[in-house]
C-alpha cells in the first residue's frame, strides 16, 4: 500500500528513507478541481504497485517493440536483456567461453605432456656457425624431464632404464617404455666451446620411423590457446664446461591462472546477465556485465605485465574489455558501438593473424555477423513501417503542397517562422524538463528535476484544469476551435469542432468539448523507456491540450497570445509547419507544438509551477485527415521504430 497525501506547495514527494509517499495536505486554497486530484490519489493508493515500480521493468515498455528495434532505444542494453533472443545469444557466448575454460583447465591438469619412447636431440648449428665434420653433437648428456625431474627416475624407488648414443650429429635417448615429458636438458661436453650447439631441435617417436617436433632452441608460448610455437632461433649456450641447460616447456603458471580467472569471470558475467534478464532484473544484469568486463580489464592488464611475448595481443584484449565496459555503462548507441568494436577487432585479427583458437576471435566474428543481421532486419522493419503509413503521409503531403500553393497561406507560414524565431530568442537556455520545488531557503525556491512518475502524474492532474482554462483564453483571443465531443474521428467521417466563443455563450463548455486527456500510463512508460533513458522529467507531453484553427493567421494570433501571457513561460517551440521540417519523423503530420510552464498563485500553491505542459496548435485541414484508424497505424509505425 502507498501512503499518499496532497501537499499544496510541492505536490507529491517521495520519502527517501521509507520509499513511501507521505506529505501533509491542506486543501483550503484548492478549488473544486481538488476532487479530481483526490480521486487520482485514491487510484494510486488502490493500485498494487506504484508507477515507478512499473517503470523499472522493461516488459511493459518494450513488449510491442520488435527484437531488432530494441537495440536502437535509449536504454538499448537493458532493453535487449529483457528479450529472450538476446538472453539466448548471451548463453551461447557463455557456453563458448565455458568450453574454452574447460580446455584450458584440462591442459593445465595434463601439464602439456608429450608421451614417447625415443627422443632425439639434433644439432643444426654450432657456435662457430658450422657442424662438426665428425657429425658429433658435442654434448655429454641429453635427457627428458617431467615437472623438472629427470625421466630416468619414474619414482624414488624405480629407475626407468634408458640408452643414449650419438649418431649423425644427434643424441638419441631410448627409454625402456614410453614416458611422459614436458621439458628436456643437455649438458655441454668437455670439448672446444666453439663446437657447442646453439641451434637444435628435439623430436619424439615411438617407432624410430615417424618423428614429431616437440622442442627447439627457441619457442613462443601462445597464452590464448596454451600452445607452443617452435622456432629454430639461436640459444645462448654457456661456454662453461659440463654446464646443465634446462628447458621447461610447462605452461607459465601465473599467466595460466590469470587466463582461467578471466574465462571464469566472463562466463559468470554472461550467465548472470541472461539469468537476471529472465527474472526481469535487467538493471542487475547490466551491472553484472559491467563488473565482469571491469575485472577482466585489470586481469588482462596484469597478464600483459607478466607475459612479454604476448604483451601486444594482451594489451589489445585489455582495450577490448575496457570498450565492452564503457559501452554497457554508457548504454548509448549500443549496436553502432559494437559494430565499430567488432569491425576493428576482426580487422586486427585478420591483419595480424590473431590466435586461430582464441574464443574471443570466434565471438568477434560471430558478433559481427549478428550485427549485420540486425542492421538488415532493422532496414526491413523501417521499410515496412514506411509502407504502413504511406497512404496517410501521402494525404498529409498533398494537403501540405496545397497549403504552400496558396499565396496567402504561404505568406503566413513565413510570418509564423519569423515569430517562432523571435520566441526562441526569449526561451530559457538549457534542457527542457519537469521540475518541482525541492526546498525553500531564504525565501528563494530551489527546483530539482522530477524523478518520480507517480509525482509527475499527480502534478499533471493538478495542472490539467489550469491548462484547460488557459487554452480557453488563448482560443478566445485567436478564434480557435476545440474538438467536439459529439463525434468520433472515424475514417471516412468528418470531424466537428466548436469555437470557444460559441461554447462559452451556451454555458455547456465542459460537456461540449472533447478535452485532451492525460497521456496514458502505458504510453508514458513506453516513451520514457524507449526515448528518454528512464528520465521521467523529459516526458513533456503528459499534460496537453489542442487548439484548432481555420488558417495559419489565426494560429499565429494564438501563438502570439501565448507568448504575451504574463503567467506563461514558453520553453520550446517545435514548428512542424516550417518549410524545412522533415515530416518523415511524424509520418507526414504537421502542427506547432509549444512547451510551456504556467506560474500563478494556484500553480505555486499546488506545487506545479515547474510542470511543463504541451499545447498543440493545429490547422483544421490537417486535423480533419487524422482518424482513429490512422492513429492505430501510427502506433504500429511508432512501435516498429521503437519510439
Amino acid at each position: 500500500m502507498v501512503d499518499l497525501d496532497l501537499d499544496p506547495r510541492i505536490g507529491l514527494q517521495q520519502n527517501s528513507d521509507s520509499g513511501c509517499f507521505s506529505v501533509e495536505h491542506d486543501t483550503s486554497r484548492c478549488s473544486k478541481e481538488c476532487e479530481d486530484i483526490l480521486e487520482w490519489y485514491k487510484r494510486l493508493v488502490d493500485q498494487e504497485c506504484t508507477l515507478d515500480s512499473r517503470l523499472m521493468g522493461f516488459r511493459e515498455g518494450f513488449h510491442r517493440v520488435p527484437d531488432t528495434s530494441v537495440f536502437f532505444c535509449s536504454r538499448s542494453g537493458r532493453a535487449a536483456l529483457s528479450r529472450r533472443l538476446f538472453q539466448f545469444i548471451l548463453v551461447i557466448f557463455a557456453a563458448m567461453t565455458g568450453h574454452n575454460l574447460l580446455n584450458l583447465v584440462k591442459r593445465m591438469t595434463n601439464g602439456e605432456l608429450q608421451t614417447y619412447r625415443h627422443y632425439n636431440f639434433s644439432v643444426i648449428e654450432c657456435r662457430n656457425h658450422t657442424l662438426d665434420p665428425e657429425l658429433l653433437p658435442h654434448i655429454s648428456r641429453f635427457g627428458m624431464l617431467r615437472d623438472g625431474k629427470d625421466r630416468r627416475f619414474a619414482s624414488v624407488k624405480k629407475e626407468v632404464q634408458s640408452e643414449m648414443y650419438a649418431r649423425n650429429g644427434s643424441m638419441l635417448v631410448s627409454y625402456q617404455q614410453a614416458v611422459d615429458t614436458n621439458g628436456f636438458y643437455f649438458v655441454t661436453a668437455a670439448s672446444d666451446p666453439a663446437l657447442d650447439p646453439v641451434r637444435f631441435m628435439v623430436f619424439g617417436s615411438n617407432d624410430l620411423v615417424s618423428w614429431k617436433h616437440i622442442g627447439s632452441s627457441s619457442w613462443h608460448f601462445n597464452i590464448f590457446d596454451f600452445s607452443f610455437t617452435l622456432h629454430n632461433g639461436h640459444y645462448d649456450t654457456s661456454t662453461d664446461r659440463s654446464r646443465v641447460h634446462i628447458f621447461d616447456m610447462r605452461t607459465p603458471q601465473p599467466e595460466a591462472f590469470l587466463l582461467v580467472a578471466i574465462c571464469v569471470i566472463k562466463t559468470l558475467g554472461l550467465c548472470l546477465a541472461a539469468l537476471f534478464g529472465m527474472l526481469n532484473k535487467e538493471i542487475i544484469g547490466k551491472y553484472a556485465l559491467v563488473c565482469a568486463f571491469a575485472i577482466n580489464t585489470f586481469l588482462n592488464l596484469a597478464c600483459a605485465y607478466l607475459d612479454q611475448q604476448n604483451r601486444v595481443m594482451l594489451l589489445m584484449t585489455t582495450l577490448f574489455c575496457a570498450a565492452h565496459m564503457i559501452i554497457w555503462t554508457a548504454e548509448r548507441r549500443l549496436i553502432e558501438s559494437y559494430g565499430i568494436l567488432f569491425g576493428l577487432g576482426a580487422a586486427y585479427g585478420l591483419a595480424t593473424g590473431g590466435p586461430s583458437q582464441s574464443v574471443d576471435m570466434e565471438q568477434i566474428f560471430i558478433g559481427l555477423i549478428l550485427i549485420i543481421v540486425i542492421y538488415a532486419n532493422r532496414y526491413r522493419i523501417i521499410s515496412g513501417s514506411r509502407r504502413l503509413v504511406h497512404n496517410d503521409r501521402s494525404r498529409y503531403d498533398k494537403e501540405w503542397k496545397s497549403l504552400l500553393d496558396d499565396a496567402e497561406e504561404s505568406k503566413h507560414l513565413s510570418e509564423l517562422a519569423g515569430l517562432v524565431s523571435k520566441i526562441e530568442l526569449t526561451c530559457p537556455s538549457g534542457t527542457v524538463r519537469h521540475t518541482s520545488v525541492s526546498s525553500m531557503e531564504g525565501g528563494q525556491e530551489s527546483y530539482m528535476p522530477v524523478k518520480s512518475l507517480d509525482q509527475l502524474y499527480v502534478q499533471a492532474v493538478c495542472m490539467d484544469h489550469i491548462l484547460r482554462a488557459k487554452s480557453q483564453s488563448w482560443a478566445s483571443a485567436s478564434e480557435g476551435y476545440f474538438p467536439s465531443s459529439e463525434t468520433s474521428p472515424s475514417e471516412g467521417k468528418s470531424k466537428s469542432y466548436i469555437s470557444w466563443r460559441e461554447c462559452a455563450s451556451s454555458g455547456n463548455e465542459q460537456t461540449q468539448i472533447k478535452w485532451a486527456r492525460l497521456k496514458s500510463v502505458s504510453r508514458a512508460i513506453e516513451k520514457i523507456g524507449r526515448c528518454y533513458g528512464g528520465e521521467v522529467s523529459f516526458l513533456l507531453d503528459i499534460c496537453r491540450q489542442a487548439i484548432i484553427f481555420d488558417n495559419t493567421s489565426s494560429l499565429i494570433k494564438c501563438l502570439a497570445a501565448i507568448h504575451s501571457d504574463s503567467d506563461t513561460t514558453i520553453l520550446r517551440v517545435k514548428n512542424r509547419l516550417d518549410m524545412f521540417y522533415d515530416a518523415s519523423s511524424s509520418a507526414g503530420y504537421r502542427d506547432v507544438l509549444v512547451n510551456l510552464t504556467v506560474r500563478t498563485d494556484e500553480t505555486l500553491d499546488l506545487g506545479v509551477a515547474g510542470l511543463v505542459c504541451e499545447v498543440q496548435l493545429r490547422l483544421k485541414r490537417f486535423d480533419e485527415l487524422s482518424s482513429d484508424e490512422g492513429h492505430k497505424r501510427y502506433v504500429i509505425w511508432r512501435n516498429m521504430r521503437a519510439q
